[in-house]
């Protein structure tokens, strides 16, 4: 029969092999995502445990140390299927049990010989179309702030609003304030002439004009994440920025400063990218991230000419100084550096300090680094010392110029270092002389907008589960908790929990505001890496800890939604 007739049967109906297809196809793909959920994060292309690669059919038949793993003649006998009971040892995957029948689908797959479905093994798109909804009231925080190039104002992002205080006035008034983005404020730059203030939120950059924040121009595409850092080039022409999509690699994106035009962009690191810095002459650009490393690019080329490596966490800040030929790095590792630019080479080390840093800026005269931790305390750090082959006790002049009961988010430093701006998770901004004498406290309105907010939150407070009675159990019976993933001395993959929920507020604070706040999206729940990791919408070592709408899976969405409170109130 020739082929072209045999094809048109077949879409006529005239074979009878249709639901047998069907059958096959739907083991197969039930088989492909068993393992892409519970078995490859360990047996994959990075992590052969055992030696057995279970990412390729090729991987799956060469088996485990060569020893197959797979018998179509005697599929009970299959080592892949024998692991799986719940009596066996080793048991496999180690925490937890496959249902009889989720074990049935994949014994159906060896026997039809382990058919292939490359597509399938894929991890799922981890947001598809989001539902935004506005931010809960209890939860706005400061996480950016930008003093305009002549000192005279202070943008603030604080939850999705932008405003512009005047910093020559008493009190220090808000001058002008808009509501334009989705999700959370993360990032603003002022223009090098201080007409336009540009800001980043989850996938859009809006340009604003400084004089009544009107709208310049806006850009979604080609950005994917979080924009977690802007920085515009020192002549005013592009404007750079950071594109981190949840669980995945970043990016930078150029785009034109004037009219938003998308200029290029490439893959910078592994992990969200926390911070950038331009060099005064705009050819060079260096960038942060949660991968640990800090990388200099040629900004003209797009090219990596250096990268410094000595942190042992996420690098949550960089900064230059006047002349580009130090920078300065601070890190969630508790350590502080300086880094000769010339030679790559560290050439400060302060460290041993008891929290993990988290915002840092360098005054435009070079004499003032200012810095903030996870523990409300803001720093000060002049006349560095360079190591001279002997470690000395002193490697700065440093001093606290305030503590507060939240983590700080955000600083900021005028140009000869006599103001200091810093924000928190609180909502609260502070204004500080250089000495560190409080000016000003800068407070979120208690009016028209918070009551917005609230009316629009959705369930009632008594219907939001709490950290500490719902969602921790919770987390502790999916194994997030266990010795061998989170709760490991040194944590997993940046994340670390206390073992048996020893220290509920530590494990708060590490799920809500580490490096901030990545692991949250309260505009938009499903997007949150606390939610898309356990469920597997984006690659997690740990395997599928939670299914996706189960139970867990909507009890974490409603915590989320309903503002993340710690406990219950009565």
């Amino acid at each position: 029969m020739a082929a072209g007739a045999l094809a048109a049967l077949m879409v006529a109906g005239g074979c009878s092999t249709g639901s047998a297809t069907r059958e096959s196809h739907a083991s197969t793909v039930g088989a492909m995502r068993l393992l892409r959920d519970n078995c490859v994060s360990c047996h994959g292309e990075e992590k052969q445990k055992g030696g057995l690669n279970l990412s390729t059919r090729r991987g799956l038949l060469a088996g485990a140390d060569g020893a197959a793993v797979i018998s179509k003649e005697e599929p009970d006998q299959s080592l892949l299927l024998r692991v799986l009971q719940a009596d066996a040892d080793p048991h496999m995957p180690p925490k937890k049990q496959l249902s009889p029948r989720q074990i049935g689908v994949l014994r159906e797959w060896v026997v039809a010989g382990a058919p292939w479905n490359e597509q399938a093994l894929q991890p799922e798109a981890a947001v598809a179309d989001l539902r935004w909804r506005p931010l809960p009231a209890s939860h706005q925080p400061v996480l950016a702030l930008a003093i305009s190039p002549d000192g005279s104002r202070l943008a603030v992002g604080r939850g999705s609003r932008v405003l512009i205080h005047d910093l020559g006035a008493t009190n220090f008034p808000v001058l002008i304030e808009t509501n334009v983005h989705r999700d959370l404020v993360r990032s603003l730059a002022w223009s090098p002439d201080g007409q336009r203030l540009a800001s980043g939120s989850h996938g859009e950059v809006q340009v604003h004009r400084a004089s009544d924040l009107s709208l310049a121009w806006k850009a979604g595409d080609p950005l994917e994440g979080r924009v977690t850092a802007l920085a515009f080039s020192p002549f005013g022409g592009a404007l750079v920025a950071a594109d981190s999509p949840p669980g995945g690699a970043s990016a930078v994106r150029l785009f034109a400063a004037e009219s938003g035009q998308p200029l290029g962009g490439w893959t910078a690191h592994e992990d969200a990218i926390n911070a950038l810095a331009v060099t005064p002459d705009g050819g060079r650009l260096a960038t942060a991230g949660n991968d640990k490393l800090i990388k200099l690019w040629e900004l003209v080329s797009q090219t990596e000419i250096d990268r410094y490596e000595g942190h042992l966490g996420p690098v949550t800040g960089i900064a230059f100084n006047p002349e580009a030929s130090e920078l300065l790095s601070i890190g969630a590792d508790k350590q502080i550096k300086l880094w000769d630019v010339k030679t790559g080479e560290s050439v400060v080390g302060i460290s041993g300090r008891r929290h993990g840093m988290t915002a840092a800026a360098w005054s435009a005269d070079g004499k003032t680094v200012v810095a903030a931790d996870e523990d409300g305390r803001a720093y000060t750090f002049k006349e560095f010392k360079r190591h001279t082959g002997a470690q000395s006790s002193e490697t700065a002049k440093e001093k606290q110029v305030g503590r507060w009961d939240e983590v700080l988010h955000a600083v900021a430093v005028n140009a000869d270092g006599s103001r200091i701006i810093v924000g928190g998770q609180d909502g609260l901004v502070r204004v500080l002389a250089g000495d560190g004498k409080l000016q000003a406290t800068l407070a979120p309105d208690s009016g028209s907008r918070a009551d917005e907010i609230a009316a629009q939150a959705g369930e009632p407070a008594e219907a939001v589960p709490s950290f500490v009675h719902d969602v921790l159990p919770m987390l502790a019976k999916a194994g997030c908790m266990a010795g061998s993933c989170h709760a490991k001395p040194e944590g997993q993959n940046g994340f670390k929990l206390s073992v048996f929920s020893y220290d509920p507020r530590s494990d708060y604070a590490e799920i809500v505001k580490d490096v901030r706040g990545r692991r949250i999206t309260a505009a938009a729940p499903e997007a949150s890496l606390v939610v898309l990791k356990p469920t597997l919408a984006v690659d997690h070592e740990g395997g599928q800890r939670i299914e996706p709408g189960s139970a867990e899976h909507q009890l974490l969405l409603r915590w989320i939604a309903g503002g993340m409170p710690y406990q219950r109130t009565n």
